[in-house]
């Protein structure tokens, strides 16, 4: 069943990062690389998983995004809603597809070419100490 685990305390000090890409090699080294920066970090391998996530974890301070997770309707739906309804998230739309065209991602959105480097995790990490 494809519902994610339940809240967990957070409170070892990291901020909360969640991973969200369909293809578990990439999913796992991104989180490895996000772990590796400084976060503690959730996984989800679909929009809906997601967004769950994102629900039950208000302490939640990034997000990375496949942009082209199962569930979602369009190229950039699920990273669209997550600004909407969490403007205050970090949020990083990471993609092996060209970039996307000005206007295409909401405002304060970062693109990056898969597969996030160790660089632009711990710049990530560096916004939310700033």
């Amino acid at each position: 069943m494809d519902l994610p685990a339940p809240p967990a305390p957070h409170g070892d000090g990291r901020p909360l990062a969640l991973v969200v890409e369909s293809e578990t090699g990439p999913r796992i080294k991104t989180a490895d690389r996000l772990a590796g920066a400084g976060f503690e970090v959730l996984e989800a391998w679909n929009a809906q998983s997601a967004l769950l996530q994102i629900e039950r974890h208000a302490g939640l301070r990034l997000v990375i995004v496949d942009t082209d997770p199962p569930g979602a309707d369009t190229r950039f739906a699920l990273i669209r809603e997550i600004a909407r309804h969490r403007p205050d998230l970090i949020l990083i739309a990471l993609s092996a597809r060209p970039s996307p065209e000005p206007g295409a991602l909401p405002e304060g959105v970062r693109f990056a070419a898969k597969p996030l480097t160790p660089t632009l995790a711990r710049e990530a990490l560096g916004e939310l100490s700033a």
